[in-house]
């Protein structure tokens, strides 16, 4: 006796419409929640992969906040998730990590104290070829719920003197209160900024805020203020802190971008 073949069960056609029409709706919708987003957001951030990656050291509370990483109510400051758009941030604790050796740029902010070990460390690290990206402050005007004398509290002076010495630079307090100044066509907002002289030939001052260094086969690039990094400030006077930090890592590892 032949065998027939039954045809698979289909839908009946409205179903079959609506369902085609549902689909494109949700299609429709998640493409623009997704155009809403980027739209708002203003910024772009790169895909991992593009990423160059920095190592960072700083006593200051913008990886955690001050409560640290066991805190539920603990966010990393805006200028930490706006740096991480366009760099794969390392946070290390020490300049005996290591990575250092074998790392690219670091980016230093208002360090701890170092010991001797470490700043040999850190200036070998730069003569061998380096690039580091250093933010120091003789005034730092950082608010902290944490009391007088906790050591998770940041520096309020910049502890770097050993080290600046040693490349020709030396530290002072300068112009007090916040303000707005050009940098390189970017406005960057800073409080309370100090003062960079050169005293020998490895180091020229870009302005009384910046330094450039060479030494050795590495360079550096000095910044006499550290309050630019709170989100506060930077937000508050719509200026491009981050993006100003950005383009001095893009520089200083001779990025295009």
């Amino acid at each position: 006796m032949p065998t027939t073949t039954r045809p698979e069960p289909s839908l009946p056609r409205n179903k079959a419409r609506r369902l085609r029409v549902a689909l494109i709706v949700a299609a429709a919708a998640a493409l623009l929640a997704a155009l809403l987003l980027w739209r708002g957001s203003g910024k772009t951030a790169l895909p991992d992969r593009a990423k160059p990656q920095v190592l960072m050291m700083t006593a200051l509370p913008i990886v955690w906040g001050e409560g640290g990483a066991f805190d539920p109510a603990s966010r990393p400051a805006p200028f930490y998730t706006e740096l991480g758009n366009q760099f794969t941030l390392q946070p290390i604790d020490a300049l005996s990590d290591p990575r250092l050796p074998r790392a690219k740029l670091l980016l230093l902010i208002q360090p701890r104290w170092l010991a001797p070990s470490e700043l040999v460390a850190l200036d070998a690290w730069v003569r061998s070829g380096g690039r580091a990206l250093i933010l120091t402050d003789p005034h730092l005007d950082w608010p902290s719920d944490l009391p007088l004398g906790d050591i998770r509290r940041p520096p309020p002076t910049g502890l770097l003197a050993p080290l600046l010495g040693h490349w020709g630079l030396t530290l002072e307090a300068g112009a007090e209160g916040i303000s707005r100044i050009d940098f390189g066509g970017r406005s960057l907002a800073v409080e309370n900024p100090g003062r960079l002289t050169a005293t020998g030939g490895h180091c020229t001052i870009v302005s009384l805020l910046r330094a450039n260094c060479r030494i050795g086969a590495g360079k550096a690039i000095v910044l006499a203020d550290v309050d630019l990094v709170r989100g506060e400030l930077w937000q508050d006077a719509a200026a491009d802190n981050p993006q100003v930090i950005a383009a001095l890592l893009d520089t200083l590892a001779s990025l295009p971008r």
